[in-house]
Parts: C-alpha cells; sequence; structure tokens
C-alpha cells in the first residue's frame, strides 16, 4: 500500500455531529453518532441513507465546481406526536415522511435520516432559488396528505446553498441547521434561505417561546386529560397582568388541538354584562362548533327547555316549555342553570372540551356566581374548566364548583433569575448574556413577562441593547429614569387603585433606594410609623411593593423609574439631600451600601460639599470591595468636581493612581496610562513613584508591550532598592513587579530567570512582615505552578496552584483566586476531569466579569474555546473564540491577537480547511515573534507546518520546519518537530534507508510526549502505522493500531463524563481510525462504542 498524503490524513475527514442542537424533540449526539443500521447504511424505518453516507457524501460534494443546494428538514411538534399518540405513531410518520420525501426526488439528488425526526436531502447543482421549489413541493404533499389515524403534520425547513470559497458539506448543514431554527422560532411550517439569516436576525427580537411555566404547563395538561378520561375539572389560573397568562395558555391550546379537545374562550369586559353572560357566550361556541346532524342529535336529547333558554339561544332554534303555572324568580333561575348545564354535558358527550373564562376580575360577582353555579350542577361533564384572573380575590364567588367538582389553583408568581436569561437568549438568539444584563432586566421588569418583552424590544431599539461580533451581548445601561413609553399606561392600570396620598408615598419611597425602610419613608413623608405601616401593607398587598421583614422594595422597577421621572427637578434635589442627610446621620444601620448610596443622594442635590466628601468615600469603598466599575464611577464623580488648586494632595494623587489601575483592569489601557503618568507629575515621595512605576508596567503587560513593561518594573525594583528604608508598601510593589517579570520570562522562554525572580521574591516576603499583602504569597506559589506545568511536573504544579487557591480565598483577592482557577485547567485536562475543567473555567469567567477584569475574561473565554475544539464541541469552540477575539479587539493586547489566531487555526484543522489554518497559524507566529515569546511561536510554525503537510505542499511544510531551532524548542515542541521531519521524509523519499529512518523518527517523537490527548494518539500512531507498512512490516503495523486502542481506551477511562467521551469519540479523525481498525478485523471495546 503506497504511503501517501491521502492515506496519511485520511484521518482528517469533517465531523458531522457539528450543528446537531440539544432539542427534546430529537435524539441527543450521541444517539445519533450510535444510528447505524447493521452496516447497511440504509435506515431501516424510512429507507433512506442513514448518517454513515456522510463521509462519502461530503467526498463526492466537497470537491464540485457548480453550486449545489441542501435541505434540511424537521417534523413539527414531534415529540407531542410520539407523548399522545405512542411511538408506534411516530415511527409510522417518520416512515411516511421519508416515503413524500422519495416520491419528489429527481436523479442525482441524495436523501437520509439525519437522526430522530431530522432529514436532509442533498441537490446537486441546484441553487438555493430552485431548491425552494423542493421545500414549497413538500411542503403542500405533506400538508395535504392524512397520516395513519387522522393525523395531520407539518414540517420546517431550512435550506444552504454552497459558495464558491465553501463547498463544505459540514458548513452547509450547519447554516441550513441555523436556517431551520429560523423557521421554526418564526412559526413552523414554514422553510428558511440560510442567506436570508442576516436580514432576519436583524428585524426584530422573538418572544415566541414560552419561558419558565413548564410545571403549570404539565399540571394544566393533567386536568385537559382527567377532565377527558374521568369528569369535569376545574382550574382558577391567576398572575398579575404580564405573569404570562395567555403564553400559558397559548401553549395549552396546542397540546388541546393535539388530542382533538376543541378550546372556547369567553372574555369579560369593563362594561356591563347580562349575568348569564359567560356561559351563554361560551354555549353558542360551543354549538357553532357541531355539525348539523351533531345539534340534530343534541336537541333531540334533551327536549324542551325554558322559555328564558330558549330565547337566549334563539339561534339554535330550540323548543321552549310550556308552562302554565309561572315559577318564582329563584326557581325560574335554577331551571335555568339545569338547561344550561345539561346542554354543557351533553355537548361534552359527543366531544369533550375546555372552556376559558378571561379576564374574570372585569366580571360581575353576580356573573362569576351563576357560572359556578351552572358548573356545579353537572360534575360529570368531559370538560375542562379554566377561569383566568389578575387576582385572586375571586375565589370567593367560586365555592359552588369548589364543593362539586375536583379544582385546583395555580398563581403565576414573576419569572425567576434563570428565565430571564433564557428569555433574553431566545429573545436575541445568544447565550452571551452578561450579568448586567440580567440584573438590569431582572430589577426593572421584577419577572414580569410583558415587562421583559418591552424592555428587550425597547433596548434593541434605542441601542442600548445589541449584538456585536461573535454574538457578543453588548449593553450600555439607560438612566434610572429611562423607561419604554408604551409600559407606562400598563403601570398606570397597576397604580389605579392607588390614592392621592397613597401615591405620594410611593413616589418618595420611589426616589429613597435601595435602603427604604420604614423610618426612612417616615422622614421623607412626615407620617408617623404606625400610619405609614398601614398604607404600605396595603400597597403590598396590591402587588406594588414587597416586603422582606427589614426593607421595602418595588416589585417592578419600571414602576419605580416612572414615579421618580414624575417628581419635579426641585423637589427631587430636596428629597435628595434630605435622604443623604439621615443616612449620614448614623441612624442608619452601618453597611457596606449606605455610603454610596448616601454619596448618590449627595450627588443629586444641590450640596457640592458634601458630594465631594461622598462621592471619595464611595470612591475608596467600593475599589476595596473590587467593584471596579462602581469604583470608577465615583473617582470619576470626585476628580470632575474637585478643584486641583484646593484640593488634598495626597487624595487627590490616589484619586489619580486608582482610577489608572482601574482603567487598566478593565481593559482602557490609554485612559489608565493617562491618569498614571498625570500621577507622575503630582508625586514625590520615592514610595509612591514604586507604585506608579509598579502599575504603569502593569498595565503596558496588559497590553503585551513587554520591553515597556519591563522598564516600568525595573525602575520599580531601582527605586525601592535606592528607598533608605523599605516599608510593607514599597515591598508589596517590588514584589508585585518581579512577579510579573517572572511572567514575562516564561513566556519568552526564559525559565532560569523566571526562577530567579522568584527567588528574589521569596527572599523579600521572608525578610519583611509588616504592611505586607500576604496574597503576594499566593500569587508566588502559582508562578512557581506556572514553571512546574510548562515543564511537564504536574504533580508538583497542582501542589503548588493548591497552596496559591487557598490563599487567595483566604485573603479575599478575587482576581488572583480567578488567574489560579484559570491557569489550573491544564491539570486537569491531564487528568480527564474536564467536567471540573469546564466548572472552573466558568467560574474564572464568573468573577473576571463580577470584578470587570477584561483581559481575565478574555483569557477565560479562550481557554473555554480551546477545550471545546479539543472535545469536538465546534459551535461552542467558535463562539467562544469569537467572543474572545471581539473582547481582546478592544482591549488591544497583542498577546491575546496571537492566541486567537492560534486557536482559530487549530479550530479549522479539526474542520479540515488546511489553507485557512496555514493563514490563521503564519498571523499568529509573526505576532509571536514580534512579542518574543519563542516557544509559542515555534507551536505555531509547527502547526503551519502541519497544516502545510495536510494540503499535500511538502515544500512549504519543509522550508518551515528547516527554520525550526530544535535547541530552543520545549519537549513537546521538539517532538513535534521530529515527527512532522519524520513524516515529511516518508511522504518524499522511497529509498530502503531514507523509510526506515523516518519510522524511526516518528517512533523516537512518540516516546517524547507524555499525556497525550485523544486525537494526538491517534495523529501520531496513525502515522507510525503507516510507515510500518510502506516497510512491509505488517504485522508490527497491526500492534501499532492494537497498541492505539489501547492507549485511547486507557486515556478515555479517565473520563467520567459518558457525554464528552463520546463527543470526543466522534471526532472524523478518530471514526475514520476505528473504521481502518474494523477493516483489519482487530477487537476493541472501543470499536463497539
Amino acid at each position: 500500500m503506497l504511503w501517501n498524503e491521502k492515506c496519511l490524513f485520511y484521518v482528517m475527514i469533517r465531523a458531522f455531529t457539528e450543528g446537531v442542537r440539544d432539542n427534546a424533540s430529537r435524539n441527543t449526539a450521541g444517539d445519533l453518532m450510535n444510528m447505524r443500521t447493521n452496516g447497511t447504511g440504509i435506515d431501516p424505518l424510512t429507507g433512506l441513507n442513514d448518517r454513515s453516507a456522510l463521509p462519502g457524501l461530503s467526498r463526492q460534494f466537497s470537491a464540485r465546481e457548480h453550486p449545489w443546494s441542501l435541505v434540511m428538514l424537521d417534523i413539527d411538534h414531534f415529540k407531542l406526536v410520539n407523548d399522545i399518540y405512542g411511538h408506534l405513531a411516530g415511527d409510522d410518520l417518520l416512515s411516511h415522511v421519508g416515503q413524500t420525501i422519495r416520491y419528489n426526488l429527481k436523479r442525482g439528488d441524495q436523501a437520509l435520516r439525519f437522526g430522530g425526526d431530522e432529514f436532509i436531502v442533498i441537490l446537486p447543482d441546484t441553487s438555493g432559488d430552485n431548491a425552494l421549489d423542493l421545500a414549497q413541493r413538500l411542503l403542500f404533499e405533506l400538508r395535504k396528505r392524512e397520516f395513519p389515524g387522522g393525523l395531520k403534520v407539518s414540517v420546517s425547513m431550512g435550506i444552504a446553498q454552497s459558495k464558491s470559497d465553501d463547498a463544505d458539506l459540514s458548513n452547509l448543514i450547519s447554516m441550513a441547521d441555523q436556517a431551520l431554527y429560523h423557521a421554526k422560532e418564526t412559526g413552523r411550517g414554514r422553510f428558511v434561505l440560510a442567506d436570508d439569516l442576516e436580514f432576519l436576525k436583524n428585524v426584530e427580537p422573538d418572544f415566541s417561546h414560552m419561558v419558565g411555566r413548564r410545571d403549570e404547563l404539565h399540571q394544566l395538561r393533567e386536568l385537559v386529560n382527567e377532565a377527558i378520561e374521568d369528569s369535569a375539572r376545574f382550574c382558577l389560573l391567576t398572575g398579575f397582568i404580564g405573569t404570562g397568562k395567555t403564553k400559558l395558555l397559548e401553549e395549552l391550546l396546542n397540546y388541546s388541538q393535539f388530542k382533538s379537545i376543541p378550546t372556547f374562550t369567553t372574555e369579560s369586559h369593563p362594561v356591563f354584562q347580562e349575568y348569564s353572560f359567560l356561559v351563554i357566550n361560551t354555549i353558542r361556541k360551543a354549538l357553532e362548533h357541531l355539525t348539523e346532524n351533531q345539534l340534530y342529535n343534541l336537541k333531540n336529547t334533551v327536549k324542551a327547555v325554558e322559555h328564558s333558554t330558549a330565547e337566549q339561544l334563539s339561534e339554535f332554534s330550540f323548543t321552549a316549555k310550556q308552562r302554565t303555572v309561572a315559577a318564582t324568580p329563584e326557581e325560574e333561575k335554577a331551571r335555568y342553570r339545569r338547561d344550561l348545564g345539561l346542554i354543557l354535558k351533553e355537548i361534552s358527550r359527543i366531544t369533550p372540551f375546555s372552556i376559558v373564562l378571561d379576564n374574570l376580575h372585569w366580571a360581575s360577582a353576580r356573573s362569576i356566581q351563576f357560572a359556578s353555579e351552572v358548573i356545579s350542577t353537572v360534575p360529570d361533564a368531559n370538560i375542562l374548566y379554566i377561569a383566568v384572573s389578575r387576582n385572586q380575590n375571586i375565589f370567593r364567588y367560586l365555592k359552588p364548583v369548589w364543593t362539586s367538582v375536583p379544582s385546583k389553583r395555580i398563581h403565576l408568581e414573576p419569572l425567576t433569575q434563570p428565565d430571564v436569561r433564557t428569555m433574553v437568549f431566545f429573545a436575541m438568539k445568544t447565550p452571551a448574556i452578561p450579568d448586567e444584563v440580567q440584573n438590569y432586566l431582572m430589577r426593572q421588569s421584577g419577572g414580569n413577562a410583558l415587562f421583559l418583552r418591552k424592555l428587550i424590544s425597547w433596548g434593541l431599539k434605542l441601542g442600548y441593547l445589541s449584538v456585536g461580533k461573535g454574538e457578543v451581548c453588548v449593553w450600555k445601561e439607560p438612566e434610572e429614569e429611562e423607561l419604554p413609553g408604551d409600559i407606562t399606561p400598563v403601570i398606570e392600570i397597576m397604580l389605579e387603585s392607588c390614592s392621592e396620598d397613597e401615591l405620594a408615598i410611593l413616589k418618595r419611597a420611589a426616589l429613597a433606594g435601595e435602603l427604604l425602610d420604614l423610618k426612612l419613608l417616615c422622614e421623607l413623608t412626615s407620617k408617623d410609623e404606625y400610619t405609614l405601616a398601614e398604607t404600605l401593607d396595603r400597597l403590598v398587598d396590591l402587588g406594588l411593593l414587597k416586603d422582606d421583614g427589614r426593607r421595602y422594595t418595588f416589585s417592578y422597577g419600571v414602576m419605580k423609574s416612572l414615579l421618580i421621572s414624575r417628581i419635579s427637578p426641585s423637589l427631587r434635589q430636596l428629597l435628595h439631600e434630605k435622604t443623604a442627610s439621615f443616612l449620614a446621620s448614623g441612624k442608619y444601620p452601618e453597611e457596606n451600601s449606605v455610603i454610596t448610596e448616601t454619596a448618590r443622594h449627595f450627588c443629586n442635590s444641590r450640596n457640592n460639599d458634601k458630594a465631594l466628601e461622598y462621592a471619595e468615600k464611595a470612591a475608596r469603598a467600593t475599589f476595596a470591595w473590587g467593584l471596579h466599575s462602581d469604583s470608577i464611577h465615583w473617582y470619576q464623580e470626585y476628580l470632575n468636581r474637585v478643584s486641583p488648586d484646593t484640593a488634598d494632595p495626597e487624595t487627590y494623587l490616589k484619586a489619580h493612581i486608582n482610577t489608572g489601575i482601574l482603567y487598566s483592569i478593565t481593559g482602557k489601557a490609554d485612559l489608565a496610562e493617562k491618569y498614571l503618568v498625570k500621577a507622575i507629575s503630582l508625586a514625590s515621595d520615592p514610595m509612591d513613584m514604586c507604585a506608579i512605576y509598579h502599575r504603569l508596567g502593569r498595565n503596558y503587560k496588559r497590553k503585551s508591550d513587554y520591553p515597556s513593561a519591563l522598564h516600568y518594573f525595573n525602575k520599580t525594583i531601582s527605586v525601592g532598592n535606592e528607598a533608605s528604608e523599605l516599608n510593607g508598601f514599597c515591598i508589596n510593589n517590588m514584589a508585585g513587579a518581579l512577579l510579573e517579570t517572572s511572567f514575562i520570562n516564561l513566556l519568552q522562554n526564559k525559565q532560569n530567570d523566571a526562577r530567579e525572580n522568584l527567588k528574589t521574591v521569596r527572599e523579600l516576603l521572608d525578610r519583611h512582615t509588616d504592611g505586607i499583602d500576604k496574597s503576594l504569597e499566593g500569587m508566588y506559589f502559582a508562578r512557581l505552578a506556572d514553571i512546574e506545568t510548562e515543564t511537564g511536573s504536574w504533580k508538583t504544579a497542582l501542589e503548588e496552584y493548591e497552596k496559591a487557591l487557598e490563599i487567595c480565598v483566604r485573603e479575599k483577592d478575587t482576581q488572583g483566586e480567578a488567574l489560579i482557577l484559570n491557569n489550573m485547567h491544564d491539570l486537569y485536562t491531564q487528568s480527564g476531569d474536564y467536567n471540573t475543567m469546564l466548572n472552573s473555567l466558568k467560574q474564572t469567567i464568573k468573577l473576571n466579569g463580577q470584578l470587570g477584569d477584561q483581559l481575565g475574561l478574555a483569557i477565560g473565554y479562550y481557554n473555554l474555546a480551546e477545550t471545546y475544539t479539543h472535545l469536538n464541541m465546534l459551535d461552542l469552540a467558535k463562539r467562544y473564540f469569537q467572543m474572545y477575539i471581539e473582547l481582546n479587539s478592544r482591549i488591544e493586547n497583542r498577546l491575546g491577537m496571537a492566541y486567537g489566531q492560534l486557536g482559530l487555526g487549530k479550530l479549522a484543522m479539526v474542520k479540515s480547511r488546511g489553507s485557512r489554518a496555514a493563514e490563521y497559524f503564519l498571523n499568529a507566529s509573526q505576532i509571536f515573534g514580534e512579542l518574543s515569546c519563542i516557544e509559542m511561536q515555534q507551536s505555531a510554525e509547527l502547526n503551519m507546518a502541519k497544516a502545510h503537510l495536510a494540503m499535500g505542499d511538502y515544500r512549504k511544510s519543509r522550508e518551515i520546519l528547516a527554520d525550526i531551532r530544535d535547541e530552543d524548542s520545549s519537549t513537546s515542541n521538539r517532538s513535534l518537530l521530529m515527527h512532522l521531519q519524520g513524516v515529511l521524509l516518508g511522504l518524499t523519499k522511497d529509498d530502503p534507508e531514507s523509510t526506515h529512518r523516518a519510522t524511526e523518527m516518528i517512533k523516537q517523537s512518540i516516546t517524547m510526549v507524555e499525556n497525550a490527548s485523544p486525537d494526538e494518539i491517534v495523529f501520531m500512531h496513525w502515522n507510525l502505522f503507516r510507515a510500518l507498512e510502506k516497510e512491509d512490516r505488517h504485522e508490527e503495523a497491526i500492534d501499532v493500531l492494537r497498541e492505539t486502542l489501547d492507549l485511547l481506551q486507557s486515556n478515555l477511562s479517565r473520563i467520567e463524563s459518558q457525554s464528552i467521551r463520546k463527543s470526543i469519540l466522534s471526532r472524523s479523525d478518530l471514526e475514520s481510525f476505528f473504521e481502518v481498525c474494523r477493516e483489519r478485523g482487530i477487537a476493541s471495546p472501543l470499536l463497539n462504542s
């Protein structure tokens, strides 16, 4: 067998699991991988190809010059079909859909069952527009067709067309999958062309999903089933405006339609209605639903009715009883109720149904009670009654039904914080939602779904909320009094029941802010505590305020904003000063937020002196608490108000230093430099100069300007060494500068220098104890661990990291904790503990988000992206790389740009896009070289050589490898260098001596690798197998295959998560390797997984 590039990189076939969505109505990605049918390649249920046809189709279509299209089809509500009609009915449906697809294919078209209820149709030599013809035909054929059991279904489709620069099958599957997603989100039973996605994305947010309410929906579905199978059921459904009652009922209606249960809705209105309106109007709708024959039979069963009944239902021509003795009004009413109950019962015998009595808060007590009495006369009817109201007060009028019919109360509470995040995700189609967006929306909406929808739409329209590159959610918080105009009428409805006095109290409560309690409100309203407490209790009962026993808060932030906007500016300033003076008087319990709230109120008053004093206090406090964005706000407030001529020099200098530090942490390096340089001009004490130089160095390091960073770190150390007496403040800055220098040493592959600098740090910390920042010792151990990680001493590294983490947690050094958790992720990879690794990286992102540390956040995104690439979760990898690049471009970190290019190159290699990967690796290599990061530059160059080798460009690969100096390489880089040189030698030379030398080089390179990942194991051993095959050492080659399977089994056995193991095993290179092992008759548990 020839050992050529085709054989060698046969393992690099594309993975096709990208784009499989985690959807309850479809199989999991792991299930889809296992959908093989005894090796035949035909799905027995539909008669179409199964997924095993994808690699062959990829080779066939990815090389086509002419455009071709792909249609992805999904059956709407397939899970409901399975749930209601059973899995056999679901299988019948799949079979008929497959048959319909087959009948509509032309010669050369390819169709396969992709998995679950998803199908793919590939159309050669067909543009996207022409593919619409097939989509339209399938929609029509499937809509008009009646499936077994009288079931009618619809399908949704996504369509993608190949491009001249991208004909990759997996990419088209992903594009069609996204288009299919939009088709489902915009109503189902339709198709969407992938080219239209950008247009669709910018139209408006999508609120079609029901968020939360799953338990409530389940309860209502159970009531539907009980009413069908047993007897009448009654449900009182309550919730304030906007809590999701309408959406919940829409979802229930979908379920009822699948069960063939009609639903009749009668709404009350705030105008006079006859007391029997609710029942009569519902009966009319139910009777209109019957066929003529059904209506005729019903009237024969009911026979004659009371005159009042016949009159109310005159259009249906019921026969009226002829009575000779007049009845009393009560007797007349009782007979009327019996008639209406009997008619309802007889309709339910023809077809069970549901009744929704909506907006009962508008209905009169008499009409609700009458409806309750009618329902109670026929408890054995097969009807579900749902009474819907904003409040629960109507319960008192429902006693007749409550004592005769099995009943349930469902009250819709506001959405939870996770529900809010889910709603924003569905609305904007991005999971990358910052915590501050979620917190704002939760605070302003109070979890009210209506307010949420309006706030999101308003934020998008005015640009407060947008989606940037990589689907990153970009957010700018509006001013407190700003709110959508169309929310105002809803809030006014909520406030209608308040008196003028209560509204005045609410306005002052709104302005009081976060620290609203009875004493503060007494101060602002001049009312006594008892009177005020009674008023506040009523406002709590109305749902406008919440009382946690200590403080009051507004249920809806939007209401608070509206009330503040209705206070005149002059009164607002007076109330702010009064509130601030009360908080500053010491009468209020001491806690962190008192300082910032006092500062906020003084800054909104006319008292500038107090505003200046408390702005500086709030700045220092929030700086100490790690609230970096808040601290920037307060320092800017202080600096904007203070006069340099009258300011306290030390306070003024400290404000500039801290503002510079804060801007550096939050990724605004240029602003940081401006304030720190200004601080140099204000400073005279060498100790202050030491601190400023240290912070300037760290700011340059964040920009990856390492020469400038080292310059200022050296100046920090020089100033400290020249000081006549070292204090703790100076030692902290010197140690910090040395720790940062050691990090740069490590980047530049100068491990000995890094160790020397850490040795100096140790001496400083041991020699001086007074005033030393204890968290520096944590960073010392963290840097030691970094070095041990680089040298492959994993166990020692883990011990050092654990010491570092313990110190940072104890000292409440959140920034240090985030850094260490981030750096530990490599160790979890080595142990196979991917769940812990992913959790630690997510915790890193959370901590850095709280700190506003943009560089730390970016690094967390990168490491998650790289991890997801390794785990073959390519959609997530791509998303986090985009988020990383978006964020990194804002903070202008050159090292970050290099890592971003390196990561995208690795992702492109997994997707078999060698040319694109080579470009990314070249960019990464150039930037690493500019930054003198020798090891990372070599890593990028080796990956670039590997990419060119995969494309068959041996000359370019050889040139790249020739420029890499072996003596400058780390162990991992040396092994890959030797390996690629061996592979290249085997590909370009055919004489026995060269072939044997190539085999030995490959074999030796494998012995140099420790803790290889599954893809690295397969890549290197596959190449050894081919080298041995070329030398006709076939038995040894087979032994290598067996050894590789054993290594993989051992490697994967360390991974506890079955889903992660499955994802790794679904890599295209591993699947291709397994196919070869099967062909050679090798047995292994992995080959059966």
